[in-house]
């Protein structure tokens, strides 16, 4: 869709003087594809996505089922909002439109400052609203580019050049950018500037499955940089933490979840006590949270370890259907757990906790994942090919920090490779392909034989061990690799 048709659809829906009228049912409403809150986060995704963080982003929102934050029984599930704003719906409802027809006369006028002061929502939703606002205003000449988050914009800004950002007004930045590009259409910009930090359509894919399914593995050839996007994703989720785990073959429920670790006690000697495992942890600091903010729990290599014996009850309470208070489980210390612990009745796993495994499922020496864990979980495949897009991003070079200007060769290189891995002659699946992880380390040599000698031919080798014609097969895909061009240096 033409953006500036989108942009018009919108405003002609909710109109800057249309505002101050608006009902909470006009705001919110889960039956209602017109509301103000359904286009600002979908309807408009395409003049900047703000997928990511859960509903409360909104600072009051229709829910489907009995709330477990704010006021509880209090909503009999028709509302749901952040207690510090009032007891009440309406009483809520009406500082959240106070607010929204603020930003949004403030953006039509060009007052960014005066934006950047208003606390009800936080800089997602908040600059979301003044973009749309404030790019077909006639007021004013100064117009926002659709990056929403404050350390997004900063990092941006820093990579143009613009220096001291972090102790610039979020406008301030706006202008420097606008002004250091010049005319340029803001749209292409802001497309550059997406790609430039390594968003990719499959990242933003990725971002909305998990916030529609709490629980998401990635899967994929070697060196498809499935941890690269774990991470990509968790910082798509508006102001997330993220903590990230390496399961293997040793690791279990006691790391985990909970499990009596040795202490050194001056009287009694070496006792044990009951300790919290990572993930334990992780959910309780997710309930220390007061705003619920989004916290993404990243499982490095999840098939390596033996999942059922390190996730034990924890199979029922991730299930998207047994979040919150609702799909409590008694743990196998839960007698040990001290009655101040928020999870003396039992463990469950937060609403705002949302977990990334991933996985190579070729690997020899790990465990297979059982039908009962993989519904649990939504399942991407990350393609050797769509894997390409780490090549946009100058952070994935390592120290070089800088794309190769062969970039183009590199990637000829890779799918000549990759088509003679599922050739007939070499007989292998997509699964065996090689990723752009391995072809990002060109920059340590900027030498295609030494890549190929150092970090290609082995994992090959591995592939094929035990062929008849193993030798045959390896010089077939040196000959596809190398193709019948001269080795071009930068």
């Amino acid at each position: 869709m033409d953006r500036n048709k989108l942009l018009k659809e919108f405003l002609d829906t909710w109109p800057l003087e249309d505002l101050k009228d608006m009902e909470l049912d006009d705001y919110t409403n889960l039956n209602a594809s017109d509301s103000f809150c359904f286009w600002l986060e979908s309807k408009t995704s395409e003049l900047g996505s703000i997928w990511g963080g859960s509903a409360y982003k909104f600072q009051i929102y229709k829910w489907s089922k009995t709330p477990t934050r704010g006021n509880g029984k209090d909503f009999n599930g028709k509302y749901a909002w952040y207690s510090k704003h009032g007891d009440d719906a309406d009483e809520v409802f009406k500082k959240v439109r106070v607010a929204v027809c603020e930003i949004a006369n403030y953006a039509n006028d060009g007052n960014f400052k005066a934006i950047d002061k208003i606390k009800v929502f936080g800089e997602v939703c908040k600059w979301k609203i003044a973009f749309l606002y404030s790019a077909r205003s006639e007021k004013t000449d100064k117009r926002l580019i659709p990056i929403y988050s404050r350390e997004m914009l900063e990092a941006v800004a820093k990579k143009q050049g613009i220096k001291n950002c972090e102790d610039m007004w979020t406008s301030e930045i706006h202008r420097e950018l606008i002004k250091k590009r010049g005319s340029r259409d803001l749209f292409e910009y802001y497309d550059e500037l997406i790609n430039s930090i390594s968003y990719s359509k499959e990242v933003r894919f990725c971002a909305a499955l998990l916030q529609s399914n709490y629980n998401l593995v990635l899967t994929g050839a070697p060196g498809t940089g499935k941890t690269f996007a774990a991470k990509k994703i968790a910082e798509l989720m508006e102001d997330a933490t993220w903590e990230l785990v390496q399961f293997h073959p040793s690791y279990d429920y006691t790391d985990f979840v909970e499990g009596l670790r040795p202490v050194m006690n001056s009287r009694r000697g070496i006792g044990f006590e009951r300790k919290d495992g990572v993930f334990k942890e992780f959910c309780k600091r997710a309930l220390r949270d007061a705003e619920g903010k989004p916290y993404v729990f990243i499982i490095d290599e999840i098939n390596r370890g033996e999942i059922s014996k390190i996730f034990g009850e924890l199979f029922y309470s991730i299930d998207r259907g047994y979040r919150g208070e609702e799909g409590r489980v008694k743990t196998q210390y839960q007698n040990l757990v001290p009655r101040e612990d928020p999870f003396y009745e039992g463990f469950y796993v937060p609403e705002n906790v949302y977990i990334i495994g991933t996985m190579n499922d070729i690997d020899r020496s790990v465990e297979s994942i059982d039908f009962a864990m993989r519904r649990r979980f939504a399942w991407v495949e990350f393609t050797a090919k769509e894997s390409q897009s780490m090549f946009d991003s100058d952070d994935a070079w390592g120290e070089a920090k800088k794309k190769p200007k062969n970039l183009g060769e590199i990637k000829e290189r890779m799918d000549s490779l990759n088509e003679c891995i599922v050739s007939d002659e070499i007989g292998l699946t997509r699964a065996y392909q090689i990723g752009a992880a391995y072809f990002l380390k060109y920059a340590l040599y900027n030498d295609f034989n030494a890549l190929w000698d150092n970090h290609l031919k082995g994992v090959l080798y591995e592939y094929l061990r035990g062929a008849y014609d193993i030798d045959k097969k390896i010089d077939l895909l040196h000959k596809a690799y190398d193709g019948d061009r001269t080795t071009k240096q930068p």
